[in-house]
């Protein structure tokens, strides 16, 4: 994902950032509960809910970074903004490939290895 996708894909989710976060947080809080409860239902939790709980999260955090006009990543924001445009530049595609990796771990990959198990 580039800083442009991202940019684009914040401005339609961003009216639902607090539906993602109420996702995440109940899907974390459904993870912890059935591990708590029954320990041996714990890799089918990560399973089944770790996606849940993962990919909103990672939503949320592309809304609050990227959004064109109250994003954390603007060049007009208070920190970032300080920054050189060379450094923004350089954080913003980190930025994006870091929430692209996080999304295909929590989606693929976290699920394959409790499925197995691991």
């Amino acid at each position: 994902m580039t800083p442009s996708i991202a940019t684009t894909l914040a401005t339609h989710l961003f009216r639902f950032r607090w539906w993602l976060l109420a996702v995440a947080l109940l899907s974390i809080g459904a993870m912890f509960a059935l591990v708590v409860i029954r320990p041996s239902l714990a890799p089918i939790a990560f399973a089944l809910v770790g996606p849940l709980a993962v990919v909103p999260w990672g939503l949320l955090c592309v809304c609050l970074w990227f959004h064109p006009e109250r994003g954390n990543m603007l060049p007009t924001s208070r920190l970032f903004g300080k920054l050189p445009g060379l450094v923004q530049t350089g954080l913003r595609w980190y930025a994006a490939l870091f929430i692209t990796l996080f999304l295909i771990v929590g989606l693929l990959i976290v699920p394959a290895l409790a499925a197995i198990g691991l």
